[in-house]
């Protein structure tokens, strides 16, 4: 039986060793897992300020986009005001002009009359 004893002590020595490295194994693979929890926490962190940031983004664009549109649509007022503007002088000129013109044939048919 002595000689059974060892074979059960010897295939105890590799159970033990099997189960010595199983467990360091495991160790390995629970500070893999800290990591991974860890990297994932820091995931989720930049991920909130990633939303944060976008949220912010959003409201600045919102504000451009308003302010673009009024001073914009204020703009194409003025110029429309201007372009107004701009017709009734040249209608006035115009006006002018053919008075102007008018009295030159009168002037011209005088001065043939004259002649």
């Amino acid at each position: 039986m002595v000689d059974g004893s060892k074979e059960v002590l010897g295939e105890l020595k590799k159970v033990n060793l099997r189960l010595d490295n199983l467990e360091v194994e495991q160790q390995g693979m629970k500070i893999e897992l800290q990591g991974m929890k860890a990297e994932q926490k820091a995931m989720k962190s930049d991920m909130g300020e990633m939303k944060s940031d976008i949220s912010d983004l959003k409201k600045g664009q919102l504000r451009l986009e308003t302010r673009m549109e009024t001073e914009v649509i204020d703009k194409i007022r003025i110029l429309f005001d201007a372009v107004e503007v701009q017709r009734d002088v040249n209608q006035r000129i115009l006006a002018s002009l053919a008075r102007i013109e008018e009295k030159v044939s009168a002037h011209d048919m005088v001065i043939q009359r004259i002649q």
